[in-house]
This record gives structure tokens, sequence and C-alpha cells, in this order.
């Protein structure tokens, strides 16, 4: 169940069926053919918030590449999971996934969603990112991903959105 207010934010109990985690916790194996995986993809719509609980309840943590060789990962195993996962057909409309960063402490002072370090490897897509602050005066403070690019993008952490989990190492 998921417990929102306007004034004090969003308080989070989840509940994750398992069969939406495309690795398994205890061996990073996908469940839908794929083989080992290093990041696997919910397709479901949350925001960044539930996302990030989400992952935790899994025992996992939201995704975040620190580098060029991490972010090429986490595009190849979010494209396979598209390819073979049972409810990527209803995202194919949606082409943004949520990343573990965020600059909601001060702007573009990106942070590593649980460390709170910073993010030193970037790649934003052309003019981002850009704080857009049409649908909210506080801007974009989340960071998402194009599923075909691998581009980033600022965006509004109330959208709803599929997120990647860190598959565990074993």
């Amino acid at each position: 169940a998921v417990v929102s207010t306007q004034s004090t934010g969003v308080s989070i109990t989840p509940s994750v069926p398992n069969y939406y985690i495309l690795c398994d916790r205890n061996t990073s194996i996908d469940k839908y053919g794929i083989g080992h995986v290093v990041y696997g993809a919910e397709w479901k719509f949350t925001s960044w918030t539930t996302a990030v609980a989400n992952c935790a309840a899994k025992g996992m943590e939201i995704a975040f590449p620190n580098n060029a060789e991490e972010n090429a990962q986490l595009l190849a195993d979010v494209i396979k999971s598209f390819e073979h996962h049972p409810n990527a057909n209803k995202f194919a409309h949606e082409n943004w996934i949520w990343l573990g960063a965020s600059d909601a402490g001060e702007e573009n002072a990106w942070k590593i969603h649980g460390s709170g370090e910073p993010v030193v490897w970037t790649n934003w897509g052309d003019s981002q990112p850009d704080n857009w602050e049409k649908f909210s005066e506080e801007g974009q403070d989340k960071m998402g991903m194009n599923r075909g690019t691998g581009k980033w993008d600022d965006s509004y952490g109330f959208f709803n959105r599929p997120y990647v989990c860190k598959c565990p190492t074993n």
C-alpha cells in the first residue's frame, strides 16, 4: 500500500509481486529467458519514490550507471527485457525509465540515491538537465534514461514510469 500526503511527502510500505522483477534476487539470472543480467527492468508504472522503495523491498537498489560501460550494460539489459518480459508490451509508448539519482537537495548537484555520492560521469541528452518548471515550481529533480538511446533527462518524480533495479552481484 502506498500512503501519500501533499504536505509531508510519501510514505511507502511496498508490496511487490515476484513476477515483476527481471532478475532473480539470489542468482541474477533473469526469469524470462535472457540469461544473466546486471540490471532488471520493472515494467510497471510508478513514481520515482515508489520505484526506489520497490527495489529496496526486493533487496536491491535502483539502478545508476557510474560510467559509459555500465550505461551500455544497463541499456542492453533494458532492451533485452523489453523484448522478453510479458508486461513490456504495455509500455511501448513509454520511452523513459527511472534511474537512481536526484538533485532535490541542491539544483544541479546530482547525487546517487543511497550513497549520496555526487554523480561524476554523466550521459545527459541534448539541452539536459533543464529543470523545466511547467508542471511544478520545484522543477525536475529526478533522473530518467531513454530506453532507446541510453541518454539521460531530468524529470518530475511524480511522473509514473517503469524503472530498473541493480541485480545482486553473486
